[in-house]
């Protein structure tokens, strides 16, 4: 059975799917921008899959045809290039070619209304470049990989010939214009599946819905004499219903007053984004909104990207954005290619030193620059910076030069220093290292051409990152499916749709103009006038249209025909004027926008002065505490739990917020990533390399071949897509392993405890039974990997690696913070009394960037001992300091660092009791937004977002520092635990 199924933009159509497809197998396609309502609706029922159109077909591909690997953009692009390259001499009119035309071809080869354009005006000589470049690109990948044009056709082909959804219900949903392969495809789709449907909007012969008509007459032909038509009844809204027929109509009629449409005539962009954020911040008072329940459009949202930036930032006002890439690293990468490119001038050694990449002063750079004799030790240091740059070859290997590009950035800890600012900005620069080398590998290059490509990619760089809480912010089109209760049309100052073409080498603007006015089935402007009419209908509130008088070159700027057509489409109309707009900025206001101003001290202390004149200051300002600044959290009901398993982190997770807990373990709330490197496979490679180092009782030097060997396993074992420079950095890894090695080699070699149990899993060890507590006969089951345990007779001491900065901290331990080395010693203890828990250590696997000599200190094993002659003595007897951070600055054993039996074994109750009561909490439902204040929890979480607690926030919690005296009486039970 197919049904095409009709409905207003207003209905909510998702209890109708459910209704069509019951219980049955189901897969809704949608648009990208429409997946994420979808997902808060569908994701309780489990025979409903969820996925964007694009995704679907890239996933038929690789799961079931997957011949040859996928080119990314980029590297289309720069396949594009070679072909350019490759014909360059036999093209007439495109010989010339600059990374202007590559975007122009490329929509050329991906767009055949745009090739069927350039034919209609007889430009022979452009399409038998066009044609040639083409071939030789065909040429380039064939029998290696396949782009996503390819692809698409692949997948038409399989599935005309496979019926492989022939027993599922296939939805197609709030996509609201194919091109071509697309209706193909999902034609394919529909006719095989068990029951296929096709939802549309329901007055689709309205002016604006010409796209989305298309779309409704190819289905209905295709399938013509097997479908049926349904209409979802909905709710009638008059004035959207007026709206809907009339908004492009010329003979249009007239409506008495309107309660949805609002306008405001700004001075300029700055004034436009002061209006909406006065409008935001008073329907959120008044109307009891959430920042998600807005949404703010443009045609040209770059625009007003800055004024986003200051006003929003100021008025405490989250929104969907794209993240800012570092454009002074891209720009000071681009300054020392041209340095390698055409040498070093005095003007572009000053713009690479003032990026602040370098150790340099304002003072030296200004010695510099004003030819003032300088010292030796500058002098030296400049020719450290420049020495490496100097490369004398019109052409380089790609891949060699990138090692050495990256190795120059890694000696000056550049790379440390971006990820510091901006982690997406490196991300994304490796990505566009990885494309080039992946296309260009050994071949060479020249360094100008180099230079071309990163400046090309660097310009289109972007990067985006979603929340849930705040304002959706983008142009047209990111309204599809969405919902919003207000929707902010703003810089409405061009034609009644505006034009988003521009001109380009290969077809300009008039020819354009003159064949879509002839053909209007190919008028790319039609899905413009659909995205326009879209977000007229779709506020479920209020619709506020802005527009600015002034330029941004300061010229006079008229809104847009549309803007004049409202007015008369209506007899009484609200149009904002700034005297109006000030008057919505009333005491209580300022008081509210004084509370949220609490982390900035200057700021609050002046207002707090002017303030003081005013009676109802105080009054005000009380009520407003009691208001939450996110959203309060309930209790869970956890009644119907049995069971409850706990690991190190989650453990950790829970008592330094619950909240966060709750995000990650009981939600299981991820942010879906690519392969990174990060800290995550830094931490699995290094202890990997330990494991193989110590079981396969590895010599204490050359070990350089063994490294290489177990670095590709690891890669293959772990199925990891490694590029160039990924693999550079593995070797770095490698490079550090092999100067601590013979460190660790010495510590295990000269003391009396050796390894016996490397990665030993305390849930799934074959060695020893999982530790198990309990609480009011709820079994606790906990999990954690030792990543080594080492035995001297009965004596035990666990290890584990850490690559970054820790140490056992006892007055966290009293919070039941920082418990993992002591629940690994409780496991041990509780697999066998008669082992006897004498250390634990943290280990520092991984050399220290900021290091200029490698210095044995700063690897020493760190942790707590037992207070006993024999474990002491083999630990190194009076040579312990020499491995392990024992002693002061008098050879005297620290603080903490020697501890009883008696108050060791305390310290293990202790832990065993923080456990149970973290279970106890989780089990009350207690997931409170309560973190630890100074803790850092807050800074890299990524639930941030979703609880919106602020920097000065009363739930934090204050970690209470506890004297050396009250923290042992804590662990001994002899005095009240701290509540947590």
């Amino acid at each position: 059975m197919i049904k095409l199924i009709k409905y207003s933009i207003n209905t909510d159509i998702f209890d109708n799917i459910k209704n069509q497809v019951k219980n049955n197998p189901s897969i809704i396609i949608t648009s990208s921008n429409a997946l994420i309502e979808y997902k808060k609706y569908f994701c309780q029922f489990s025979n409903i899959q969820l996925v964007d159109l694009k995704s679907f077909i890239y996933q038929i591909y690789q799961k079931h045809i997957n011949k040859f690997p996928i080119l990314n953009s980029k590297e289309q692009i720069l396949y594009f290039i070679k072909a350019i390259e490759k014909v360059g001499s036999n093209l007439s009119y495109l010989h010339n070619y600059s990374f202007d035309i590559i975007e122009d071809l490329m929509s050329l080869y991906k767009n055949e209304t745009n090739h069927l354009l350039i034919k209609s005006n007889y430009k022979t000589k452009i399409i038998e470049d066009y044609e040639l470049i083409k071939n030789n690109y065909f040429a380039l990948l064939k029998n290696k990989y396949i782009d996503e044009q390819m692809l698409y056709l692949e997948v038409e082909k399989f599935l005309k010939e496979n019926h492989i959804f022939k027993d599922i219900d296939i939805i197609i949903s709030d996509i609201y214009y194919l091109n071509d392969i697309e209706q193909e495809i999902i034609s394919n789709l529909v006719k095989q599946a068990k029951n296929g449907y096709l939802y549309f909007l329901d007055n689709i012969d309205a002016p604006g819905l010409e796209i989305h008509k298309k779309t409704y007459s190819y289905f209905s032909k295709i399938f013509d004499g097997v479908y049926e038509v349904e209409t979802i009844n909905q709710k009638v809204d008059l004035e959207k219903d007026f709206i809907f027929n009339n908004l492009y109509r010329l003979d249009y009629d007239t409506y008495n007053k309107s309660n949805y449409i609002k306008m405001y005539g700004a001075s300029d962009l700055y004034d436009e984004v002061v209006f909406v954020t006065k409008q935001i911040n008073y329907l959120i008072r008044t109307e009891n909104m959430r920042f998600f329940d807005f949404a703010i459009v443009s045609n040209n949202i770059l625009e007003y990207e800055n004024y986003f930036d200051l006003i929003f930032s100021a008025n405490k006002i989250p929104y969907h954005k794209e993240i800012s890439i570092n454009r002074n690293f891209f720009e000071f990468v681009l300054n020392l290619l041209d340095i390698i490119h055409s040498g070093v001038t005095k003007e572009k050694l000053v713009k690479i030193l003032k990026s602040k990449y370098y150790k340099i002063s304002e003072y030296q750079i200004n010695q510099i620059i004003n030819d003032e004799e300088i010292d030796i030790d500058l002098k030296n240091y400049l020719d450290t910076i420049l020495k490496p740059l100097e490369i004398n070859n019109k052409e380089v290997s790609l891949s060699e030069f990138l090692l050495k590009f990256y190795n120059y950035l890694e000696d000056f800890e550049i790379d440390i220093q971006v990820n510091k600012e901006s982690r997406e900005t490196w991300n994304e620069f490796v990505k566009i290292l990885d494309s080039i080398n992946n296309v260009y590998q050994n071949e060479n290059i020249t360094i100008l051409k180099f230079k071309e490509m990163l400046e090309y990619f660097f310009d289109k760089a972007s990067v985006k990152e979603h929340y849930l809480d705040e304002v959706l912010v983008g142009n047209l089109s990111v309204l599809e499916a969405r919902k919003p209760k207000v929707v902010f049309f703003i810089g409405v100052n061009e034609g009644v749709v505006p034009n988003k073409e521009k001109s380009n080498v290969i077809l300009n603007i008039n020819e354009l103009s003159k064949y879509y006015q002839k053909y209007p089935k190919f008028n790319n402007i039609l899905i413009d006038k659909f995205n326009t009419f879209y977000t007229f209908i779709c506020p479920q509130k209020y619709l506020f249209l802005t527009y600015y008088k002034v330029g941004n070159d300061g010229s006079k700027a008229n809104p847009a025909s549309l803007i004049d057509k409202i007015k008369k489409m209506y007899n009484e109309l609200t149009v904002f004027t700034k005297k109006e707009i000030d008057e919505l900025i009333s005491f209580p206001v300022l008081t509210y926008n004084h509370h949220l101003t609490l982390e900035n001290t200057l700021l609050k202390d002046y207002l707090k002065t002017y303030f003081d004149n005013q009676s109802n200051y105080y009054r005000y300002n009380k009520l407003i505490e009691k208001i939450p600044l996110f959203l309060n959290v309930e209790s869970l009901n956890t009644n119907h739990i049995d069971k409850i398993y706990l690991s190190p982190s989650s453990i950790e997770s829970y008592n330094n917020c619950p909240f966060q807990f709750f995000c990650k373990y009981i939600l299981k709330i991820e942010e879906k990533e690519e392969f990174k490197y990060d800290n995550r496979i830094v931490g699995t490679y290094i202890h990997y390399l330990y494991e193989k180092l110590i079981n396969n009782k590895a010599p204490r030097n050359n070990i350089k071949g063994l490294l290489k060997f177990w670095k590709q396993e690891f890669i293959k074992e772990n199925n990891l897509k490694i590029s160039a420079i990924i693999d550079y950095l593995f070797n770095q890894l490698n490079k550090n392993i092999e100067t601590l090695w013979p460190f660790i080699y010495d510590e295990i070699k000269e003391n009396k405890f050796k390894p016996k149990y490397l990665e030993l899993n305390i849930s799934s060890s074959n060695e020893f039974p999982s530790l198990v507590l309990n609480y009011k006969n709820i079994p606790i089951y906990l999990s954690g990997i030792i990543d080594r345990v080492d035995f001297y007779n009965n004596y035990v001491r666990v290890i584990d690696y850490k690559t970054g900065e820790k140490a056992i901290n006892f007055n966290e331990i009293v919070h039941h913070l920082n418990l993992q080395l002591f629940l690994y010693l409780l496991y041990i203890k509780r697999a066998n009394p008669n082992f006897i828990p004498a250390s634990a250590f943290y280990m520092p696997s991984l050399l220290k960037y900021e290091q200029e000599k490698f210095d044995l200190k700063g690897y020493r094993l760190s942790g707590i001992i037992l207070n006993n002659d024999e474990v002491i003595e083999g630990l190194g007897g009076e040579n312990i300091n020499k491995y392990v951070v024992a002693y002061d600055a008098y050879n005297r054993f620290k603080k903490h660092v020697l501890i009883d039996e008696e108050d060791f074994n305390s310290l293990l109750d202790f832990t065993e009791n923080a456990i149970i009561k973290t279970a106890q909490n989780i089990l009350k439902g207690d997931i409170e937004i309560k973190p630890y204040k100074g803790s850092m929890i807050c800074e890299y979480c990524i639930y941030k977002p979703i609880c919106g607690i602020e920097k000065n926030s009363k739930n934090y919690r204050k970690i209470k520092k506890y004297s050396n005296e009250e923290i042992w009486s804590i662990i001994r039970g002899e005095k009240n635990e701290v509540d947590n």
